[in-house]
């Protein structure tokens, strides 16, 4: 700026001389005053810029000629992101036409269990059978019939007789001295019709009933010459039932106590 000041006074000082040159030099120089004046102006107005500009940039320095920034605030909001459920239905899976199910099988067969077993019970055992025997009356007058029922019962399981019969019913009396004084099989026996014929099942609940009648005579087996005997005496006698002979033998029963009165005077 120095250098152009000085060119142009020496210029004024050098052609003063020359005709029209004094205007021209006038026109000069107050173009150049004009220069000299707007440039303070110049350099204020470019140092505001870089103080401006120092701030953009982190406070480095800007070139002159960079574009100038627009400074204005921004507004940075952050945002939630909006939370959504997606659901995915996988497809069905499609079969070809081709494909066809196959039909069902009819299930197995059982195996066949065959079962061997004895269509009758266990054989029966005596001692699970009872004699029972009673009367009707307690006490007698002479020559009155004694009544006498005698049954037999099963109290144990079912079972099957294998043998024929179970021999005759059998009733006896006895004096209060233990001798047989009368018996249902005299004077003779001829025995019985078999009751069971092999294998015959009795049930667990069976019985079987008989009667008899005593006139209070004395008669015992073998003597048919004696019988009917004479009149018992009057005492204590005890009625014993069971089974008689045979193979196959029901226990004697609890014996029934009797007593023939004597005869009035």
């Amino acid at each position: 700026m120095g250098e152009d000041v000085a060119h142009g006074r020496a210029g004024i000082s050098s052609n003063s001389a020359l005709p029209g040159a004094d205007a021209a030099m006038k026109h000069v120089a107050g173009a150049v005053a004009g220069r000299l004046a707007r440039r303070p102006l110049l350099i204020a107005l470019m140092g505001a810029v870089a103080l401006v500009c120092s701030g953009c940039g982190g406070g480095g320095q800007q070139h002159l000629g960079a574009r100038p920034v627009d400074h204005r605030a921004v507004v940075r909001v952050q945002t939630t992101p909006a939370t959504s459920t997606t659901t995915t239905t996988a497809p069905a899976v499609k079969t070809g036409a081709s494909a066809v199910a196959p039909a069902p099988q009819p299930a197995p067969a059982p195996p066949v269990t065959t079962t061997t077993t004895n269509p009758f019970p266990p054989p029966c055992v005596w001692s699970n059978f009872v004699a029972r025997v009673s009367t009707d009356q307690s006490t007698y007058s002479p020559e009155q019939p004694v009544q006498i029922m005698l049954g037999f019962a099963n109290t144990g399981p079912a079972c099957t007789v294998n043998t024929t019969g179970y021999a005759c019913p059998l009733v006896t009396i006895d004096n209060a001295a233990g001798a047989l004084v009368w018996s249902s099989a005299a004077p003779t026996s001829v025995g019985c019709p078999s009751t069971f014929t092999g294998p015959t099942v009795l049930a667990a609940s069976w019985s079987q009933g008989f009667s008899f009648a005593w006139g209070q005579s004395s008669c015992t087996p073998g003597q048919a010459a004696a019988c009917p005997g004479p009149q018992a005496p009057a005492g204590q006698y005890q009625v014993i039932g069971q089974s008689g002979g045979g193979s196959s033998q029901i226990p004697a029963g609890t014996p029934a106590p009797v007593t023939l009165t004597a005869a009035s005077s």
